[in-house]
């Protein structure tokens, strides 16, 4: 099984599976002379999710760092294709924490949803 690799603002992420595809239909209601609306199709954008389960601290930072809200940047998915995307949805949840002993003292369920712009 390959490694999944995504580049989201320069930084290379290594999400688990399932990602999340969904295609926006980006429509404009016309209204026409003899005063009947039409719905005109302008584009097709796409929306992405993934997540990680089980993160670190360190993890967690580096997500929340590569996907900044309000700011568009470029993000290559796993299959090569540049996008300019903006952050949607940026979910960092415990899930779990472990015992002072072992030095990391909490792990995140990560999920990350990007819009094209």
């Amino acid at each position: 099984m390959a490694t999944l690799v995504i580049v989201s603002n320069g930084t290379s992420l290594y999400p688990e599976l399932p990602i999340a595809r969904e295609d926006i239909i980006i429509a404009e209601d016309k209204r026409m002379l003899n005063g009947q609306l039409r719905r005109a199709y302008r584009a097709v954008k796409k929306r992405i999710a993934y997540g990680q389960r089980d993160s670190t601290e360190a993890e967690r930072a580096t997500w929340l760092t590569a996907h900044p809200l309000n700011v568009s940047y470029t993000h290559i998915d796993e299959l090569g294709v540049t996008r300019t995307v903006m952050t949607t949805v940026r979910s960092d949840t415990l899930s779990r924490t472990a015992p002072a002993s072992a030095g990391t003292p909490a792990f995140y369920d990560l999920q990350i949803e990007v819009e094209e712009v």
